[in-house]
């Protein structure tokens, strides 16, 4: 699985204390034939390891959010409590597809 690389990251919300969470939208796709794919659950991480290309449950890091959609097209995030921007990897796990691995940054004003 492939998050689209032309799929904009749409942050909503501010870091303040009480705002309403930032929001990180992206669709998923089948990696050979472009197609959107249905059923995928996401987990976002923070503070990953270099090497964090096939990393397993407990090894990807700091667990930041997770996520399910049944749907295919725009899939998104709700993360709560962000205060600082940075990288992180979003690992996109469906059923018959290779875990994809998707490193981004993403700054919050």
């Amino acid at each position: 699985i492939k998050i689209n690389s032309n799929a904009e990251f749409m942050l909503v919300g501010s870091c303040e204390s009480g705002a309403p969470p930032v929001e990180v939208s992206f669709v998923p796709a089948n990696m050979v034939t472009g197609a959107a794919v249905s059923g995928v659950s996401y987990e976002m991480y923070s503070s990953y390891p270099a090497a964090f290309a096939s990393c397993t449950d407990g090894e990807c890091g700091t667990l930041v959010t997770s996520s399910s959609s049944s749907s295919s097209g725009e899939n998104t995030l709700s993360v709560s409590g962000m205060t600082d921007g940075g990288w992180y990897l979003i690992v996109a796990k469906c059923s018959g597809y290779y875990k994809g691995y998707h490193q981004y940054y993403i700054d919050v004003d």
